[in-house]
């Protein structure tokens, strides 16, 4: 059975918008694609500036509560464009991530723009998070933050 390659219309919006160098769309939506977390959403100023370090405050959120620390080994599903990674990348160190995605494009991004340190490394990878192409137990936290709202 052959399968057909899934392309999401606001990824061909936003990879136009990044390719002609719209800042507030790369501000907003360059490191991640999810909608973010306001812990008082009364206090939201509607910002792009807002909206980025609320997209970062979920992330950070989620990551802390799957318990990451330095040294493990991360799947990242549906990594968009890496930054969920990006984030971990930063914060952590010795971590083995990769990052998996359904979208070519959105992986050759994330390899452009998310670039290992602190004595981590980082893998891209492209694949079906519904069909993981890993062997079963082999990482030790499995993160979807910016795809859960696919699922």
């Amino acid at each position: 059975m052959v399968q057909t390659k899934t392309r999401l219309p606001y990824f061909d919006s936003l990879l136009t918008a990044f390719n002609a160098g719209n800042s507030e769309v790369l501000q907003a939506f360059g490191r991640h694609v999810h909608w973010g977390y306001w812990e008082n959403p009364a206090a939201a100023d509607g910002s792009v500036i807002d909206f980025a370090k609320a997209a970062e405050k979920m992330c950070r959120l989620v990551c802390d509560a799957a318990g990451v620390q330095d040294g493990l080994r991360i799947l990242d599903c549906g990594c968009g464009f890496g930054g969920t990674i990006a984030s971990l990348n930063e914060r952590f160190s010795n971590l083995q991530m990769v990052g998996l995605n359904i979208d070519e494009r959105q992986l050759a991004r994330a390899r452009q723009e998310v670039m290992a340190t602190n004595g981590n490394q980082i893998e891209f990878v492209e694949g079906d998070a519904c069909q993981l192409p890993f062997e079963d137990g082999y990482f030790d936290i499995v993160l979807a933050v910016e795809c859960i709202f696919h699922c």
